[in-house]
C-alpha cells in the first residue's frame, strides 16, 4: 500500500492539512487525561481490509460487508492478547463540501481477547439503507471500497499508533490521523454495524455465505462506547 495520496483527493488533503495545522497550534495536554503508557506498534497489525457486497437472504437487500484480518502479539507464554478494541472509520468522497467527504461512518468492537500469533477476523456491516444515503443521488456500491478508511486498535486503555496497512491508499499517515479525528466529529452514529451489534439474522446469513467460522467473544456492545 502506497503511503502517498491520490491527487484526486486534493480537497480532502487541504482540509486535513488545516486540521493538522490547527492541532499543532493547540497546547498539548489540555484534555485533562494522563497520557497513555507507551505500547509496542506491532502488538496488533492489520493484514487485510476487504469490502464485498452480500445479499441478505431474507430481505434480498445488499449489505456492504467489511472484513478486517489482523494479527496480535502477546508476550510469551501468553496465548492471547486481552481486551483488544478494533475501530473502523470510513467515508466517501464529496468534492466541494466542508469537510469534502460524504457519509462518514464509525464503529468499534471490543474483543475479550485476540489469539496471539495467528489471524484474527472481525466483520463490520453497512446496510443497504445506509448506502442509499449517498449525496450523489444513487446508492454507493456495496461491492466497492469507500474512498477513505482507517482501522484503529486499542489494547486495554492504550491506543496503538497507526501502521502502514491500517488506512486506505488515498491517505498518507499524517492525513490518516487527521481523517480519524475528523471522522470522530462528523460520524453518522449507529449506521455502521459490528458483529456485536448487527441483527442476528444478518450475521447468520452473511457468515453462512462467506463460510466463516470466526466468532470471537465480545464485550457487551454497551461497554464499547466509553472504552
Amino acid at each position: 500500500m502506497s503511503p502517498s495520496f491520490n491527487p484526486k483527493y486534493l480537497a480532502l488533503a487541504g482540509f486535513l492539512l488545516a486540521t493538522v495545522a490547527s492541532a499543532a497550534d493547540s497546547p498539548a495536554g489540555t484534555s485533562g487525561k494522563p497520557a497513555s503508557a507507551p505500547t509496542s506498534a506491532n502488538e496488533v497489525s492489520t493484514s487485510v481490509v476487504s469490502f464485498q457486497g452480500m445479499q441478505d437472504q431474507y430481505t434480498r437487500s445488499t449489505w456492504m460487508v467489511i472484513q478486517v484480518d489482523f494479527t496480535a502479539s502477546a508476550k510469551a507464554p501468553a496465548q492471547f492478547l486481552n481486551d483488544v478494541s478494533v475501530t473502523l472509520k470510513l467515508a466517501w468522497d464529496k468534492p466541494g463540501a466542508q469537510p469534502p467527504v460524504d457519509l462518514v461512518l464509525t464503529s468499534t468492537v471490543r474483543l475479550i481477547a485476540a489469539a496471539s500469533g495467528r489471524r484474527n477476523t472481525v466483520f463490520f456491516f453497512v446496510p443497504a439503507e445506509t448506502l442509499a444515503r449517498s449525496s450523489r443521488g444513487t446508492p454507493y456500491d456495496a461491492g466497492h471500497a469507500p474512498n477513505y478508511y482507517v482501522v484503529e486498535y486499542k489494547v486495554g486503555e492504550n491506543t496503538l499508533p497507526l501502521a502502514h496497512n491500517d488506512y486506505s491508499s488515498a491517505l498518507s499517515l499524517d492525513f490518516a490521523k487527521s481523517f480519524s479525528t475528523m471522522a470522530d466529529s462528523n460520524s453518522n452514529k449507529g449506521l455502521l454495524y459490528s458483529e456485536a451489534t448487527v441483527p442476528a439474522y444478518i450475521l447468520t446469513s452473511v457468515m453462512t455465505r462467506i463460510g466463516s467460522n470466526s466468532f470471537p467473544a465480545f464485550y457487551p456492545a454497551s461497554s464499547d462506547a466509553g472504552h
